[in-house]
């Protein structure tokens, strides 16, 4: 058994939940090397299942040829393939390489189960270029740890089981056993700062200090442990059941050295990369030291940070509402407009909607302006703006609040309320209004 192998099986068995292992292989040669030890492990090893992940990023003319000859050549190593095609924007603010790579994960996620476990080949000197990326950026202990050996992946795991191993031992063993690989001619391009690292920087460097990969990487650890200590600390603050709420209460009266760490630990627990000093300092004055009226917002790559009521809510990025947005419902579900998620009707006697009130026509709209609604029980009509504001609903909650009209009657608010005209009574059959809102946070 070579150091390879003995590498990755040490990795499937930090979780005994594992039985399946998916490699992500690109048809690189670090990469092609994790596939042969793979195969070779399969043949002796029953409790893991082995498969193939390639991902066609779309960024190069002969893309889809490689992802055909990574099937090709998962299948002559007689391990399941699957591929998958994705759309890279190549105008994000944070460069094509983290949009390519948010892309390629987001796709594998969705092959990724709690038993499962993405073996990826990043190697000791991937560790060194990504620990001086992270230094360029000012980062700090946490962006410092770099690349994790092993880290929870959407619903299971991913593993690196090569980090500790160096690129020529991983060459040396692609030669050893005559492998074929092909070789991707972005990575020749030094207008990226990767490639820049590797081919123009790193040499330099290692013409000076030979072991520079082998001691950053133990940084990366040491930094990796002080990361955890942090994590250990602030942990207790950090509501496990919704990740994406953090209550203000837990910084109030620490320093401003505390605060920022209990946020970046929050942040970072979301799966966000550390802020910059500059979007830090907007993040405490700009968001949490103002009032909700002002409907503080901090934009961070494709999330956004709003505040209200003395939380903080991570959300993705909301687009603006169409105005005058009408959409159809027909059937038992409609669909709305991302984020806002999907309307429901539920069966019911004696709640929600009458029946028969659905055999018109039932649209869904949203706020513009002056909706006033009569509610069974209240005097007078409502207006809908003080409805919302008495259930306390976040800012950018109110106008994403679906509003059901039949025949151009405003019969509902979403599963809130119901107008008096339309209300069932108490042994009338009905439809009850589900809404499923998950990336809205509230």
């Amino acid at each position: 058994m070579n150091q390879f192998s003995q590498s990755i099986e040490a990795a499937l068995l930090k979780q005994p939940s594992i039985t399946r292992a998916l490699i992500a292989y690109s048809g690189g040669v670090d990469s092609h090397v994790l596939l042969h030890v793979c195969a070779k492990i399969q043949v002796v090893t029953k409790n893991i299942r082995f498969s193939v992940i390639s991902v066609d990023h779309g960024l190069h003319e002969a893309s889809a040829r490689w992802l055909e000859y990574c099937e090709k050549t998962a299948d002559e190593l007689g391990l399941e393939f699957k591929g998958a095609k994705v759309c890279v924007d190549t105008i994000k603010q944070d460069g094509v390489e983290s949009a390519a790579r948010k892309a390629r994960y987001a796709a594998i996620k969705e092959f990724v189960d709690e038993h499962t476990v993405l073996l990826t080949a990043q190697h000791q000197d991937d560790q060194a270029e990504t620990l001086l990326l992270q230094l360029f950026r000012g980062c700090g202990v946490q962006g410092l740890a770099s690349i994790p050996p092993m880290a929870q992946f959407g619903s299971g795991f991913i593993a690196r089981p090569f980090l500790n191993f160096g690129r020529e031992e991983i060459v040396e063993y692609a030669n050893k056993f005559k492998l074929k690989w092909l070789e991707d001619p972005s990575n020749t391009d030094i207008s990226l700062n990767r490639n820049y690292l590797r081919s123009e920087v790193i040499p330099v460097i290692k013409k000076r200090w030979g072991a520079f990969s082998k001691t950053t990487s133990r940084t990366a650890e040491h930094c990796a442990e002080a990361s955890s200590l942090l994590a250990a600390t602030y942990e207790h603050l950090i509501d496990k059941e919704n990740l994406a709420v953090f209550n203000l209460q837990a910084i109030e009266g620490k320093s401003g050295e505390v605060q920022r760490a209990i946020i970046r630990h929050w942040l970072f627990s979301n799966d966000i990369n550390a802020l910059s000093t500059k979007q830090m300092e907007q993040l405490l004055n700009n968001v949490i030291a103002v009032d909700d009226e002002k409907q503080p917002v901090l934009k961070v790559t494709d999330y956004e940070v709003r505040r209200f009521k003395n939380r903080l809510y991570l959300l993705k990025a909301l687009p603006e509402m169409m105005p005058n947005l009408s959409i159809e419902w027909m059937g038992d579900v409609c669909q709305l407009p991302e984020p806002i998620g999907e309307l429901k009707k539920v069966v019911r006697v004696g709640c929600g909607v009458k029946k028969e009130c659905w055999d018109r026509r039932v649209t869904i709209k949203f706020r513009n302006g002056g909706e006033n609604i009569k509610i069974l029980g209240r005097s007078g009509t409502q207006k809908l703006k003080n409805l919302l504001n008495q259930k306390s609903l976040p800012f950018w909650v109110r106008e994403r609040v679906p509003l059901v009209y039949i025949d151009d009657k405003l019969a509902a608010i979403a599963n809130f309320w119901v107008a008096e005209e339309f209300q069932a009574g108490e042994d009338d059959n009905a439809f009850e209004i589900s809404w499923s809102h998950p990336d809205l946070s509230f």
